[in-house]
């Protein structure tokens, strides 16, 4: 009954046809698109899980590196040396070798007094020197003195 009111003729039918195909063109647009996508997805965490493991090795190395602060292994001009050399690394390969310009440590000397040394990283060649305990440390300073007796 409907066709009979709506006489399909050639512009109909030809219409008809190539709505038809657009709809299944785009339904398997929609399919590679998904498929490419998924490729791309799996090839991205791929890559992401290849840069993970990198990052962890190298963490893992670094970590081989760093002396025993709890144990007797380290005398402190090793440690300080230590610290000199990771800095000056740190500030060879970083995009903002300014953000840190000192580095701190207290220590006990020898003799079993808490000595505080800094490390200015804004010269080319530096090196520790003795400093001034800042105020704001004092906990630490009685800590160490503490741990010597």
């Amino acid at each position: 009954m409907f066709l009979r009111r709506l006489k399909p003729d050639v512009m109909t039918l030809s219409f008809g046809g190539r709505l038809l195909l657009l709809v299944l063109a785009a339904v398997f647009m929609h399919r590679a698109i998904n498929r490419a996508s998924a490729g791309e997805q799996r090839e991205k965490q791929e890559q992401l899980e290849a840069a993970l493991q990198s990052i962890g090795k190298d963490f893992t190395a670094a970590l081989r590196d760093v002396p025993d602060l709890n144990g007797e292994t380290k005398a402190p001009t090793q440690l300080e040396g230590w610290i000199s050399e990771q800095s000056q690394r740190w500030r060879s390969k970083t995009s903002q070798p300014d953000i840190i310009r000192s580095v701190s440590i207290g220590k006990l000397a020898n003799n079993k007094q808490a000595e505080f040394a800094r490390l200015e990283l804004t010269d080319e060649r530096a090196s520790f020197g003795k400093a001034e305990w800042p105020e704001t440390l004092a906990a630490l300073r009685t800590d160490l003195r503490t741990r010597a007796k």
